[in-house]
Formats: C-alpha cells, sequence, structure tokens
C-alpha cells in the first residue's frame, strides 16, 4: 500500500514533470537552431538588400528625367529613337495632369482640437510614404506599324523603366502605310526628399 501512495503522490508527478521538461527542452532546442539559422543567413541576405538597392538606386539615377529640364531630357531620349526607327514625331509635350492617387500625400483633415491631422494616422502602416511621382509625356507620332515596334522595342531596351500608359493608333486612307499615333510616356521620378538617401545609396561602400 505503501509503495502505491508513493508512486501515486511522489513518482508519478515527478514522471510528469519530467515529460513536460522534455517537451519544453525539445521546443526550445528548435527555436535555438532555428535563431542560428537566422543568424547565418543574415550576412547574405543584408548583402542581397544592399545589392537591389544599389541597382534601383542607379535605375533612377540613369534612366529617369531629372529634376532641371526634364523635357529637354526627354525629348532627345525620345527624337533619337524616332530618327533611328524611321519614326515621324509632330508633337510632344508634356502632360500637366492631376497627381494620380498612389502618387498623392496622405489626405489632411480637421483634428478635434481644429488643427489638421493625417487621415489614417491612427494606421501609419497603411499609409506608406510616397517615394515617386509620374513624369509623363504626350507624343503624337506619323509611322506605320513596323516602324513604331521598332520604336518603343529600341525605347524599352534602353531604358528599362519607362512605360506607354497609353496608345491609339487611327489610320488614314490618304496615306494607308503612315498612321496617326498618339501615345503617352511615363517615368517614375523620386520625390525630393528621397534624393538625399539616393546619393547615399550610390556612395555607400
Amino acid at each position: 500500500m505503501g509503495v502505491v501512495l508513493l508512486y501515486l503522490y511522489v513518482g508519478r508527478p515527478l514522471w510528469k514533470r519530467e515529460r513536460g521538461l522534455r517537451a519544453e527542452r525539445r521546443d526550445l532546442d528548435a527555436r535555438i537552431e532555428q535563431a542560428e539559422q537566422l543568424l547565418r543567413l543574415e550576412g547574405a541576405l543584408r548583402a542581397e538588400w544592399e545589392k537591389h538597392r544599389t541597382d534601383v538606386a542607379k535605375l533612377i539615377q540613369h534612366h529617369s528625367p531629372p529634376a532641371a529640364n526634364p523635357l529637354l531630357w526627354t525629348s532627345e531620349f525620345v527624337y533619337r529613337h524616332a530618327r533611328a526607327a524611321g519614326v515621324n514625331v509632330d508633337g510632344l509635350s508634356e502632360i500637366k495632369a492631376e497627381i494620380p492617387a498612389w502618387a498623392k500625400p496622405p489626405e489632411k483633415r480637421q483634428g478635434s482640437e481644429g488643427g489638421e491631422e493625417t487621415a489614417g494616422a491612427r494606421k501609419p502602416a497603411s499609409r506608406p510614404a510616397r517615394r515617386f511621382v509620374p513624369y509623363a509625356v504626350q507624343l503624337s507620332l506619323s509611322c506605320g506599324y513596323h516602324e513604331l515596334k521598332r520604336f518603343l522595342a529600341a525605347m524599352q531596351a534602353e531604358n528599362p523603366i519607362v512605360f506607354v500608359s497609353q496608345l491609339s493608333i487611327v489610320g488614314r486612307d490618304s496615306a494607308p502605310e503612315q498612321h496617326l499615333v498618339r501615345l503617352t510616356l511615363e517615368w517614375p521620378r523620386l520625390q525630393e526628399n528621397m534624393r538625399r538617401p539616393l546619393e547615399q545609396a550610390l556612395t555607400a561602400p
């Protein structure tokens, strides 16, 4: 009887406690191993992140219209490829359209004390800071389909961040081989407050 009581009140609780401690130890060992793996990967992940950041910074620096006289930069780019592709540029102009919603700063609203507060200020993670604004030009062209394809392909091959946001083609009865083409080219441009981080990314060792 004494042996049974000793098992029920001493041995059995100790056995359960030991089993629980073993399970906790296995869980801790798994977490430690996972943490060690992450630490081993940290250097490689950090190097990959820095490479991607530098690559993006170089793309913006070399392929986005500059802050000073972007229309001149864009005109030289367009006319050079148009001449090579046999495309006649009848007109080129900046688009002074409203900034799209994704490029606008967070909206302001009146706070409870009469001052302005940022809309959605309670959820900053859902409204990240805007880093880019669009720069767009509209082109009027006269060309055939093959010349237009060469023109667009050459521009995108040289400048990987330019894209055509609008395109319309109208045929002409008087000259079936020459179509009236209107298209919009658009580039992302850094906000002014992001230019310094860009320079730092390019000059970082």
